[in-house]
């Protein structure tokens, strides 16, 4: 069979066509992704003005994720090396918090370990630590979330 001048062109053409949509899949893909994956508002947390100052109860600087970091390692019971000190350490500390900073910190741990369905958390920072055994650290640290409405 001789080619055609048509079945010449058509092949690169259609690797073409075929390797923009790709790249456009890719893109779109990536993209999705990153806008998923970004933060929104202050700390990831909602609006400032969903906060219960308003974000002023937040220092410049401050992360929620080093505390939520902890109180998973303390409440996940995955890791090993983990003690009732720990526990008593992270609700020590979540209690020494601001409300902004308490709301912050329940917020990036539903974030990041709370299970969705159908846009409500089925497992919160407040159900975890209700779940664990704990000493009186644990129920005052309920008690700080309730004060906020936080379950």
């Amino acid at each position: 069979m001789i080619p055609t001048s048509a079945s010449k062109i058509g092949k690169p053409s259609m690797l073409i066509i075929i390797l923009v949509v790709g790249v456009g899949i890719l893109m779109f893909i990536y993209y999705s992704g990153k806008k998923a994956g970004k933060t929104k508002g202050l700390l990831g947390q909602g609006k400032p003005e969903d906060l219960p100052n308003s974000g002023s109860g937040i220092p410049k600087g401050w992360n929620p994720d080093s505390l939520v970091g902890k109180l998973f390692a303390a409440l996940d019971g995955v890791d090993w090396f983990s003690s009732n000190d720990d526990k008593t350490e992270s609700y020590g500390a979540l209690v020494s918090l601001t409300d902004d900073q308490i709301v912050a910190v329940y917020n990036r741990f539903n974030q990041l370990h709370g299970k969705a369905k159908d846009g409500q958390y089925q497992e919160t920072l407040y159900m975890w630590i209700q779940n664990d055994n704990g000493d009186d650290s644990k129920i005052k640290a309920l008690a700080a979330l309730e004060k906020l409405g936080l379950k």
